[in-house]
């Protein structure tokens, strides 16, 4: 089974090498101090240049350019689609009144804030038919002044369920509060989490897990029906097959350092403190697929 997932844009956390920022609002990205993780203080303090607020036009654009991507994906394959509302991208943006001062259709209430999210749910399901997966990635909460809360997304993961979310995949924070977004201990989102699966009628899935036993711990006690790995799968690629042969104690775990991340937000190949492997499997003969046999020409009478 293989998903994609599906993001609307970078918005206020774009790189200025991507072009022109924009966002639902003309609102700077600021990165407070103490506001970092482990290996990631050096953007404390940070202020990203004012973005131009996107047309009422260019939003509708969006949206139909999202549901052509959908499409294509749809074709190439794809058993399912994940939209990634989540850390405070475009589609998190839209969704937060932290980031989202609109007037027109697309911001104030949050009926309107919601109404991109819930117009690309009901698009993708419709893309995909009853038995393509969709899910929904976004965060259990913000982190910042005026943003949502965790008792604002246990209102609106309901909401997002009934317009065609097979699952909810869940994280925390977005950019101005990487503390909470990228903790420096493992399965600290976990007890959050389960307020959102509290009041969710679809699986719910927590990030942030290294070690085997705290994700059965999590999944043993109900507050959560599925595990993220994600960075667990960076620091060591074959965490699931150990698990699954009885070979948990060799695994190589995350250690949360956030180097993969330094060296992602820099745009270098990524690499891990806990795996030296990690973005130089090219040049490693145990990646290498097998050698291709030649087909022999065929000679026509």
């Amino acid at each position: 089974m293989s998903d994609a997932q599906l993001s609307l844009g970078f918005g206020k956390q774009a790189l200025p090498q991507y072009g022109e920022y924009v966002a639902p609002s003309p609102i700077p990205l600021t990165i407070p101090k103490d506001s970092c993780a482990s290996g990631l203080k050096i953007y404390e303090g940070a202020t990203f240049p004012t973005p131009r607020e996107l047309t009422t036009e260019e939003v509708d654009a969006l949206i139909e350019d999202y549901k052509a991507a959908a499409q294509r994906l749809k074709a190439c394959g794809f058993d399912g689609i994940e939209l990634n509302g989540c850390h405070g991208y475009l589609l998190w943006e839209l969704m937060s009144p932290a980031h989202n001062q609109r007037t027109d259709k697309y911001g104030g209430s949050e009926e309107a804030r919601l109404n991109v999210p819930l117009t690309l749910l009901k698009a993708v399901r419709e893309i995909g038919g009853e038995d393509f997966i969709v899910g929904y990635r976004c965060s259990s909460d913000e982190g910042c002044e005026g943003g949502l809360t965790l008792d604002d997304m246990r209102r609106i993961v309901p909401i997002l369920v009934d317009h065609g979310a097979d699952y909810i995949s869940l994280s925390r924070g977005f950019a101005g509060n990487l503390k909470i977004q990228y903790p420096s201990a493992e399965g600290t989102m976990v007890e959050v989490h389960s307020k959102i699966k509290e009041v969710s009628k679809v699986p719910v899935l927590s990030p942030n897990i290294s070690n085997p036993a705290t994700g059965e711990k999590a999944l043993a006690e109900g507050k959560v029906d599925m595990i993220g790995l994600s960075r667990s799968l960076i620091a060591d690629p074959e965490w699931p097959n150990k698990v699954k042969t009885g070979n948990a104690h060799i695994i190589i775990r995350c250690m949360h350092c956030n180097t993969c991340l330094v060296t992602l937000f820099s745009e270098f190949k990524i690499r891990c403190a806990a795996n030296p492997n990690a973005g130089w499997e090219r040049f490693d003969p145990q990646y290498w697929p097998p050698p291709r046999i030649p087909i022999p020409p065929v000679k026509w009478k």
